[in-house]
């Protein structure tokens, strides 16, 4: 077992070395093929179909509209999926930002889903940075792979460009502080521009030797295929957006405000992580919160209703038109530039002011395709996450404010966004003046 980010103690079970989440997911993947799961390939989730209110008032689920799509991402056809129960779990949003260790894929498409449905979503700001993510140099289109904490764990230290170290003397714990406290330390110590580097610190594994190949093997191909090999060479690392504490208001049955709708993973919201994901939890929560809502589900099923797909949702958005795909890098950048690691309110104001920009090149005409679809997604999640975080006038967890740098009574709350008649609301602030 290791320490991670946070840990007092080594806790941390690893399998293949430093591809724990890559075992999960290959376990996962050849059980639902044994057991005879259709895996429907190529198709892209739209929008949340519903069938008429249960007597409660409550909204029921009936379905889910999805885009068929060829293999250059055109749509081929769109058509609904009825079922009895619908799990989201689509993950994070971690492309809504430039630099994120995240997959191209991870778009915020189930938060966007959810936003256009109009469910409540909460705690949408607190995006965790993981402190050291594989530089790569500018322009560089190369997967931004995750130098684990692991590492650290392990003995790793973090030095500037003049070879200082970063974390000495700034946290008990040094270069094993909690996520937040060391992605805050590299980017104040990058705005510093030491030596006229301005983007990157480095991170020394060099006395762990030969033992890194065998202890962290894709993280040693990653390195040798940037030019870097671990056992000599110190590692050019940055923050990058890595992991979102909101999501959809669930709970650790997956359970949502409609009746059959689930949330499972990064993009649920259950409370585990509060306002600072301790590192190697989340795995441990799609475990628990998954197995909880496939156990529920094998037990009893929700009724079968018949989805009104010719009636407007009153709750839901319906909005027309789609982002073109040329103004994602656009948005991307703004969201890493003001909402990154270190916010402040003016750069905050100015990320809302330049999505609204973008907004108003929505257009009907917009090809559909994946690529637009997802672009539209970022736009979307990417306005939540920025409101919330100029919402939220304190420095709490992993949302780090340069105006208010202490957590406020007043805030210690969950601020929730919804859509409504595709207006952005922020409910639960705070009654008195912040």
């Amino acid at each position: 077992m290791t320490r991670e980010g946070g840990h007092s103690r080594s806790r941390i079970v690893h399998a293949g070395g430093d591809q724990s989440g890559a075992e999960i997911q290959r376990t996962l993947d050849e059980n639902a093929v044994n057991a005879g799961v259709e895996v429907l390939e190529n198709a892209f989730a739209l929008d949340l179909v519903f069938g008429p209110d249960l007597a409660s008032g409550k909204r029921q689920v009936a379905g889910i509209r999805i885009a068929m799509l060829n293999g250059d991402g055109t749509v081929e056809s769109v058509g609904v999926v009825t079922a009895r129960a619908i799990v989201i779990a689509t993950g994070g949003y971690g492309q809504v930002f430039a630099s994120t260790s995240n997959p191209p894929a991870v778009t915020g498409d189930g938060h966007a889903l959810a936003l256009r449905a109009g469910l409540t979503l909460r705690d949408l700001e607190f995006v965790q940075f993981h402190p050291t993510v594989l530089w790569q140099e500018v322009g560089s289109t190369i997967q931004q792979v995750l130098i684990s904490e692991a590492v650290r764990g392990e003995g790793a230290v973090l030095f500037d460009a003049a070879g200082e170290r970063i974390m000495k003397g700034v946290h008990p714990q040094e270069d094993l502080a909690p996520r937040d406290v060391v992605a805050a330390e590299i980017s104040a110590r990058m705005a510093q521009n030491i030596n006229g580097v301005d983007d990157h610190v480095y991170l020394d594994a060099t006395h762990i030797g030969e033992r890194f190949a065998t202890r962290f093997p894709f993280i040693t191909k990653a390195c040798n295929a940037a030019g870097i090999d671990p056992q000599h060479d110190r590692i050019p690392v940055a923050p990058a957006a890595h992991y979102t504490c909101g999501g959809i208001d669930s709970n650790m049955d997956g359970t949502t405000e409609v009746e059959g709708l689930y949330a499972v993973g990064e993009v649920a919201y259950t409370g585990v992580h509060g306002a600072n994901r301790l590192a190697s939890n989340s795995l441990t929560e799609s475990l628990v919160v998954g197995t909880r809502v496939g156990r529920n589900l094998a037990w009893k099923m929700p009724t079968r209703v018949e989805p009104i797909i010719d009636v407007i949702d009153p709750q839901a958005n319906n909005t027309v038109g789609l982002l073109d795909d040329s103004l994602r890098a656009h948005v991307r950048v703004t969201m890493s530039k003001h909402v990154g690691v270190l916010r402040r309110p003016d750069g905050l104001q100015a990320t809302m002011d330049a999505l609204d920009v973008a907004a108003e090149k929505i257009d009907a005409k917009t090809p559909a395709s994946r690529r637009n679809f997802e672009a539209t997604n970022i736009l979307t999640v990417a306005t939540a996450v920025a409101a919330s975080a100029l919402a939220r006038t304190e420095s709490r967890g992993c949302h780090r404010r340069t105006d208010t740098v202490e957590a406020r009574e007043i805030w210690l709350r969950h601020l929730q966004v919804s859509l409504r008649n595709n207006q952005l609301t922020i409910s639960n602030l705070p009654t008195e003046s912040a």
